[in-house]
């Protein structure tokens, strides 16, 4: 592990939160993968980064259930979703916005989406610790003999599930889902291949200055 990759690790951690945050701000419903924590936020005694770190916590449980075992990667998650939490209502403190038109609503929106995408992409770049949404989507799709992208769909329609069933069991209505889940769906991918895409062609760039360089 080199300070580089430890820099990029916890430059995407600290965008990654901040994206996800922005998106609960939006008032249009946010991600899919952060619906559960942002319902039990509003509707229980419990912070967002509270809810974010139980959660996260639940799916490394799960992870050593399904395994029948803990491994490095899946213990380093712990202290992950610990970290996590804290960030998450560092920016949810931070980030005050309240958008009140629907202009300024999408505007907020594509921010998140860009940010959370971002965050993603360096988070994956440095390959330090697994976020345990990752981890779990990777336990399952290894047990359940699926693809890594079919099973980070399931999970999603899973979690939005139970954040319907719970906001509409202790308030009688929908929380947390909304127009903005369905786009933040499916903007987030194709965004995180634009920077890979973005990253791939600077590199190509900066390749033969590199080699110039060397010769000299």
């Amino acid at each position: 592990m080199n300070l580089k990759r430890v820099i990029i690790w916890i430059l995407g951690v600290n965008i990654l939160a901040a994206g996800i945050v922005l998106n609960t701000k939006t008032g249009l419903g946010c991600a899919a993968v952060s619906s559960v924590n942002y319902v039990a936020s509003r509707l229980f005694p419990v912070s967002f980064g509270t809810a974010s770190s139980i959660l996260y916590l639940i799916f490394v449980g799960i992870q050593i259930v399904l395994l029948k075992k803990i491994t490095i990667a899946i213990a380093m998650q712990i202290p992950f979703s610990i970290l996590f939490g804290w960030l998450t209502d560092l920016y949810d403190r931070a980030l005050q916005v309240e958008p009140h038109t629907l202009g300024a609503q999408m505007i907020v929106l594509l921010i998140a989406i860009s940010l959370t995408a971002l965050g993603i992409h360096l988070f994956l770049k440095a390959d330090i610790v697994y976020n345990p949404v990752k981890g779990l989507t990777k336990a399952c799709a290894q047990k359940m003999n699926k693809e890594i992208g079919q099973m980070k769909n399931m999970l999603d329609l899973s979690m939005m599930s139970v954040s319907l069933l719970i906001g509409l069991v202790f308030s009688g209505g929908i929380i947390g889902i909304g127009a903005g889940t369905l786009i933040s769906a499916l903007l987030c991918g194709r965004m995180l291949g634009l920077y890979r895409k973005m990253e791939q062609h600077l590199t190509s760039e900066a390749a033969p200055i590199r080699q110039k360089a060397d010769r000299t």
